[in-house]
């Protein structure tokens, strides 16, 4: 445990000590002392350089534009260095004398030294800086196991060192630690350049180099720091001008090796961009070779911006469009700034954007633009030659046939550079949309489950090549099936037994068994003997849209030997959803046509049933009416003093009614089932029909010992009814009060009025209905599961016919009851308007 502990302490002192130096460096640039003025580096005749006031920042500035700089103090001036190294010694508000050359005589002049750097420009020094240091250890803290990280946060310190040490005023105190940050500044530079050359080599497959190669890499920049560092404190320890040349040397060869180790960088990530075959890698490339050219760029024009020296080799036109763009310190940070993050992605979260894509296109329309820029040009320079250059006529005419040239091409030249580029820089991969939607589709229309696992076998490995690729599907809970199957040689079983906990417990992402994905894939890793005996490396779970497991996707590895890129992953998942749903829905269907079918059948049984019961019932009437026929003849032929006979006669004619209301029942719902039920609506006398039907029922009232009152309203309630249909209803509403009142044989009917309604209603004080069952009363065939309602027996048809006659009759039904208390049955209809 100490062993890995200690080199992370090291870590965090080694960057809490840059961190104070660095802190100390703003410091210092915000002291920094100059002039107010930008000068300009000029060549005379005999080889020698001098400096000229080009720009002046201060208002009151006795300098005055195209002044040449001679002196300051007693040291003579030669390029814009020495100025830097003279002023660095005194701080802001001090005076020196400055002399000058304007109009070809020497002038003397007073400067009030001012601020080199503005406040804007030590903030955005210090905040880059900070951000420097908090993306290295968040790279670091990200990925504390990987040697590219670990060179990441090295590179990062070490450039947020580089923008802190600068040739700022190396007399600030304590301690001398002006001096210390001035001879720091060429180790900063240096090895900036050889630590992005490092990172360059070992990212992104974190290949360590070899010490003796970190040893010569590195080697050149430690001499180069030590020449600078010693340098440096002979100059200003004590001030010695004379020996300021040799830092001079070592500051540019320490630039030097920044720019070179940059350009090398950008060559080295170009190179295995280019023979990376692992898209995960090229990703990563791509995002740090994209950063790296950035800065380079960047620094490049801001050397070139800032260098006198090199200025003077750069064409005039050149020049001016550097005094124009004018690339600060600003500038350059944030094009560093970008690089880190860049990178930082390119490590950690390579996939949050197609860096390619974007790297690719700037590439084609650069080159693009470079070509026909190219023909312009010499489409101009040689027509030119041939014809007056002073015609301004002709001139506008050919630039505008060159440019109409360019257009013409342009779509032509795309097109060719594309190729090419595609061709030996950007593979181009499977288009990940077009290979969705093209196996979509096929997996939609499939009618078969066969049909879908030949699609998904057939799709994948046309754009993957595994060494086995299997569809397997769940029958039953405990077996699995091999629907279809491409490659996996070994494997001999037509279907496997798993226990069901395995099935509903797989991982919702895919499981792997192999290092086979790129890293950073959302996976399940896991280690079983049987994936290494038959060559399995990942397996997809088929899922229906509730999350079931209906089945497995299961794949080898690339023939290739590449991995399984992200695109891959998200393809098959987004292909396992698909065959989910499709094989959810052959199954729905199924199902769908079996319910068909059973409905059929049910359908026909239930047509058979009807017409067996209305001929039974038929059948059943011919001889009731019969008996009833008979029973009324021998009714004249029965004296009237033979009280027993009479009796039995009674009694058989109200059974015959009795058994004749229970037909019509039977054949009233089967009317009502098959939709042939009819009424006849007339006008009619809501008080009459009550009578009737309380007259009907008078018998068996009797028979059955029961007290039952008839109350009418005091006035007359027309309605529109069948008059039969309503005795119908009544009837059964009278026989159901009859069977369900237990010892309390009361019953009580009633015809009332409420507003523009009147109703009849049926009230005994039996057993009640529970609330429970109120809502499915009326219900065809619905019976109570009470054990008192079961021992009185019924069909459950009478309280259904009752509904269906009041809703044919524009009227409704309500029940009221108190269990153990009796109900009250009200059918409530609409009183007939009066004309």
């Amino acid at each position: 445990m100490k062993s890995r502990k200690r080199p992370s302490f090291l870590l965090l002192f080694l960057d809490l000590a840059l961190l104070v130096l660095c802190v100390l460096g703003v410091e210092q640039s915000r002291l920094k002392a100059g002039l107010g003025v930008d000068l300009e580096t000029s060549r005379m005749a005999d080889g020698t350089t001098t400096l000229v006031v080009d720009f002046i920042k201060m208002k009151g500035s006795p300098f005055l534009v195209g002044d040449t700089l001679e002196s300051i103090s007693v040291y003579p001036i030669r390029n814009a260095v020495d100025v830097e190294q003279i002023i660095d010694q005194y701080q802001t508000g001090v005076v020196q004398k400055v002399t000058v050359r304007r109009n070809g005589s020497l002038q003397s002049l007073d400067i009030t030294l001012g601020s080199y750097y503005t406040i804007s420009e030590v903030v955005v020094q210090a905040s880059a800086i900070a951000v420097f240091f908090i993306i290295g250890l968040f790279v670091v803290a990200q990925r504390p196991r990987d040697p590219a990280s670990l060179q990441f946060h090295y590179l990062a310190v070490i450039v947020a060192c580089d923008m802190a040490f600068t040739m700022g005023r190396f007399t600030m105190e304590p301690f001398g630690v002006g001096h210390l940050l001035r001879a720091l500044f060429p180790f900063s530079n240096a090895f900036s350049g050889s630590l992005l050359l490092h990172f360059a080599l070992v990212f992104p497959r974190s290949r360590p180099i070899p010490r003796l190669g970190v040893v010569i890499l590195h080697a050149v920049p430690v001499a180069v720091s030590i020449w600078g560092f010693v340098a440096s404190f002979q100059a200003t320890m004590p001030f010695d001008f004379s020996a300021a040349p040799a830092y001079y040397s070592a500051m540019t060869t320490a630039k030097a090796i920044l720019g070179l180790g940059a350009l090398a960088s950008v060559g080295i990530f170009a190179t295995k961009f280019i023979r990376e075959s692992d898209s995960g890698y090229r990703r990563q490339i791509a995002w740090a070779m994209t950063g790296t050219l950035l800065s380079t760029i960047a620094y490049i024009s801001w050397q070139l911006s800032t260098s006198g020296n090199a200025q003077m080799f750069l064409p005039e036109s050149m020049r001016e469009y550097l005094k124009v763009m004018h690339m600060n310190e600003i500038v350059l940070n944030a094009a560093l700034l970008v690089t880190a993050t860049f990178m930082a992605i390119g490590i950690i979260r390579y996939r949050m954007f197609n860096i390619e894509v974007l790297l690719k296109r700037g590439t084609i329309y650069m080159l693009v633009f470079a070509i026909l820029l190219i023909v312009y040009v010499t489409i101009l320079a040689f027509t030119i030659r041939l014809v007056d250059a002073q015609n301004n006529t002709v001139y506008f005419t050919i630039s505008i046939a060159a440019l109409a040239l360019d257009l013409l091409l342009f779509m032509p030249t795309r097109g060719l550079v594309q190729k090419t580029i595609d061709r030996y820089f950007f593979r181009v991969d499977y288009d990940f949309r077009e290979a969705l939607r093209s196996i979509s589709e096929r997996v939609f229309v499939s009618v078969q489950s066969e049909d879908v696992a030949d699609v998904i076998i057939s799709g994948l490995n046309a754009l993957m090549h595994p060494a086995g690729i299997m569809v397997m599907v769940a029958e039953g809970e405990d077996h699995l099936v091999v629907l279809k199957r491409l490659g996996f040689e070994r494997w001999r079983y037509p279907a496997i037994k798993v226990h069901p906990d395995r099935l509903r417990k797989f991982p919702t992402q895919p499981v792997v068994y192999k290092n086979v994905v790129e890293p950073h894939t959302d996976v399940v890793y896991s280690e079983m003997a049987f994936a290494s005996r038959y060559g399995v490396a990942i397996i997809f779970p088929i899922r229906t849209e509730d999350g079931t497991v209906v089945g497995l996707l299961v794949l080898g590895e690339k023939k290739s030997g590449l991995r399984f890129t992200l695109e891959d992953i998200d393809l098959i998942h987004a292909v396992t959803v698909q065959a989910g749903l499709q094989f959810e829905r052959l199954l729905l269907q199924q199902r769908l046509l079996l319910q068909k079918h059973e409905t059929d059948k049910l359908r026909e049984l239930n047509r058979m049933k009807s017409y067996f019961v209305s001929g039974v019932s038929h059948d059943l009437k011919t001889p009731l009416t019969s008996i009833k026929m008979f029973a009324e003849l021998l009714e004249d032929q029965v004296p009237q003093e033979s009280e027993d006979a009479r009796r039995s006669l009674e009694i058989i004619q109200g059974e015959c009614g009795r058994l004749a209301r229970l037909i019509n029942n039977v054949l009233d719902f089967t009317r009502m089932e098959r939709g042939m039920m009819q009424y006849n609506l007339v006008p009619n006398e809501l008080n009459r029909i009550a009578k009737h039907a309380f007259e009907t029922m008078d018998y068996q009232l009797r028979i059955g010992g029961f007290s039952c009152h008839l109350e009418l309203h005091g006035e007359p309630l027309p309605i529109l009814a069948d008059t039969d249909a309503i005795i119908e209803a009544v009837t059964n509403l009278l026989s159901n009060a009859m069977k369900y009142s237990g010892d309390r044989k009361q019953i009580i009917m009633r015809t009332g009025v409420e507003g523009r309604q009147c109703h009849i209603s049926v009230e005994d004080h039996g057993l009640g209905i529970k609330n429970e069952d109120i809502p499915h009363l009326f219900e065809p065939f619905f019976r109570s599961q009470s054990g008192s309602v079961q021992k009185l027996g019924g069909v459950g048809l009478g309280l259904s016919l009752v509904k269906h006659i009041a809703d044919a009759h524009h009227g409704r039904v309500s029940v009221e009851s108190s269990l153990g208390e009796g109900s009250t049955f009200r059918m409530i209809f609409d009183l007939l308007e009066e004309t």
